[in-house]
């Protein structure tokens, strides 16, 4: 069984996407830190909201933001989670 993190920003819809992973035998969480990612074998960036506070709320994770990526953690963005892989919309 995979094991995903959906980042909850605050804006996504992120109940019916853990739903839907969770019917496809996944084990969800939803977390607002990505202190402890390296637990997971992925990271969800749900779409759905606005590019500005939902980025400013990444922009507290920056840092482990790019660690992640750099250490090649699967991230997947959603929409508005593709998005806030750039620096402006």
């Amino acid at each position: 069984m995979v094991k995903v993190a959906i980042f909850d920003y605050g804006a996504g819809n992120i109940f019916s996407l853990k739903s839907s992973l969770e019917k496809n035998d996944a084990e969800v969480d939803i977390i607002t830190s990505l202190s402890k990612i390296n637990n997971y074998s992925g990271l969800l960036l749900p779409g759905v909201g606005n590019f500005d506070p939902a980025i400013k709320s990444l922009h507290t994770s920056k840092i482990a933001f790019q660690d992640l990526v750099k250490n090649q953690i699967p991230v997947l963005g959603i929409c508005l989670g593709m998005e806030m892989f750039f620096e402006k919309s």
